[in-house]
């Protein structure tokens, strides 16, 4: 299903999934190895940019474990025990990393297999769920998303689109309320309704169950633009 990208760091986090996905799909070891590579470089990003958000400090990123302990320890909170479970394995991950980004690693280790991507994604993630928890704040709601689109030719997503009208209500009356969707620049109804009628309902229920990346959601009345809503949704034009 598409993904609805409300923040920077959801996007953030959009951007390790959709390179997990092309490491699954790869049809080789030199591209299965870019994507890969790409996967823990934004999952530690992801890692960094939730400990800042969590711990309100914009200096976590550089000397990450260093500097991470520092916001800790000036928020009163108990210390991180580095030497086990899911913060022994974020500094493996922080290590990867590195090897990939400034330490130039062998031509061998430039293919690694699709695993290690996955291993990145659930790292970042209960990192991430883990930091907020240390904070005693609620994870970020994007941390529960799992999927994101690889490689999918836009034509495959299907753009035939059902129309629904309420009882009564004619189609072709100028004075219904009518709801489009936004696709690729084009404007396909959805949802007919009586006049005066309120959409609020439609247009939610369109957010959380549309099955293609769209753009918009616009309502007329009485043939007058009267709602224009921008979606950021993964995939989209």
């Amino acid at each position: 299903m598409p993904t609805i990208v409300d923040s920077t760091q959801c996007h953030l986090w959009t951007d390790a999934l959709h390179a997990r996905q092309l490491a699954r799909e790869a049809l080789n070891k030199w591209d299965r190895g870019t994507y890969v590579r790409m996967c823990v470089t934004t999952s530690w990003t992801a890692i960094e940019v939730a400990c800042q958000e969590a711990l309100f400090s914009v200096d976590i990123g550089h000397r990450f474990k260093e500097n991470l302990d520092r916001a800790i320890a000036s928020a009163s909170l108990r210390p991180i025990d580095w030497s086990t479970g899911i913060w022994q394995k974020v500094r493996v991950l922080q290590e990867l990393r590195k090897s990939y980004i400034h330490r130039f690693a062998s031509l061998g280790d430039m293919f690694p297999p699709a695993s290690v991507a996955e291993d990145a994604v659930e790292t970042a993630r209960k990192a991430i769920e883990r930091i907020f928890a240390h904070v005693s704040r609620p994870a970020p709601e994007w941390t529960g998303l799992d999927e994101a689109r690889g490689w999918q030719a836009r034509s495959s997503f299907g753009h035939a689109v059902l129309t629904t009208g309420h009882a009564g209500v004619r189609m072709d009356d100028p004075l219904t309320v009518k709801v489009f969707i936004v696709i690729d620049g084009e404007e396909k109804l959805t949802t007919v309704l009586p006049a005066g009628c309120d959409p609020s309902q439609e247009v939610n229920q369109l957010l959380q169950n549309v099955r293609v990346p769209i753009s918009g959601i616009r309502v007329y009345e009485n043939g007058e633009l009267k709602r224009d809503l921008v979606v950021n949704m993964r995939g989209n034009a």
